[in-house]
């Protein structure tokens, strides 16, 4: 099976390439040598790639379909032309009439509702792909699907999650105190470092921190030099709360980003391998 599989991919790879230009082919050497490292780096079988060519094709299909459906919000006649009517009357400092911005204001529902639903699409399909891959390879996919398109919570999950949520707080309370007592030396000085070992302390694998995590600490021990000390130890929770929550949206927002992006990436790739 495994030499068939090979001869294949090579007639496959062989074939695409002899109706190629030379800037096509370049193109295209680069594709399947980034799909060959993607695979390489996977640790994917041929056969797992094999099967996997399926979910990723349906996955091609969903963004693409979900690019027609949002064009689509846009382009239709009543949505389109209340758009026009408004610009041109906010050019001319006009008030827009009701009903005008009545249909403009339908338009983040549609947009959002296109969205979960290719979420949704996505993520069923990624599921296909996760159950072809071992645990070793699944974390290397490290995909996440927003919360959205999932199931809700069980209680006990909903507890564990609340456990968490309390362990960070009064982690971030004691990080905020800390900074907030330094002299302005050490705080100018050794600010980054106490924020750098509560970052450490709260990211994992399994508990990951956004992008933007020091950014948002750093405003948050801004925020906190800013109270008045007798004011502190009852506002020192809720900033602590706020900060947490805030960064936990951070994260949820670039899960949505990133799960887009590698879906979009991996049928990309993938496929690329097939011609």
């Amino acid at each position: 099976m495994k030499r068939i599989l090979t001869l294949s991919l090579a007639l496959l790879l062989l074939a695409s390439c002899l109706v190629c230009s030379a800037d096509d082919e370049l193109a295209s050497a680069q594709k399947r040598a980034t799909a060959l490292s993607f695979v390489i780096n996977m640790g994917l079988s041929l056969e797992q790639v094999a099967r996997m060519v399926g979910p990723l094709q349906r996955i091609q299909r969903i963004l693409l379909n979900a690019e027609e459906e949002r064009e689509a919000v846009f382009s239709e006649p009543a949505t389109a032309q209340a758009l026009q009517d408004a610009r041109d009357l906010l050019l001319t400092d006009q008030e827009v009439p009701e009903e005008t911005l009545a249909i403009i204001y339908q338009i983040p529902g549609e947009l959002d509702e296109a969205q979960r639903a290719k979420y949704m699409g996505v993520d069923a399909q990624m599921q296909n792909i996760a159950a072809l891959l071992s645990p070793a390879q699944n974390a290397n996919l490290d995909w996440t699907a927003p919360a959205s398109v999932r199931s809700a919570p069980t209680a006990q999950q909903r507890a564990a999650l609340q456990r968490e949520i309390e362990a960070r707080v009064n982690d971030a309370v004691e990080m905020l105190n800390q900074v907030k007592f330094l002299d302005n030396f050490n705080f100018v000085t050794g600010r980054i470092t106490i924020i750098d070992e509560y970052l450490r302390a709260n990211q994992s694998p399994e508990n990951p921190l956004p992008e933007n995590a020091m950014d948002i600490s750093v405003y948050y021990t801004d925020q906190a030099r800013l109270v008045p000390l007798q004011q502190w130890e009852q506002a020192a929770p809720d900033m602590a709360a706020e900060m947490v929550s805030f960064t936990k949206a951070q994260i949820l927002m670039q899960a949505g980003t990133s799960m887009l992006a590698q879906a979009n990436m991996a049928p990309q790739q993938v496929l690329s391998l097939f011609g």
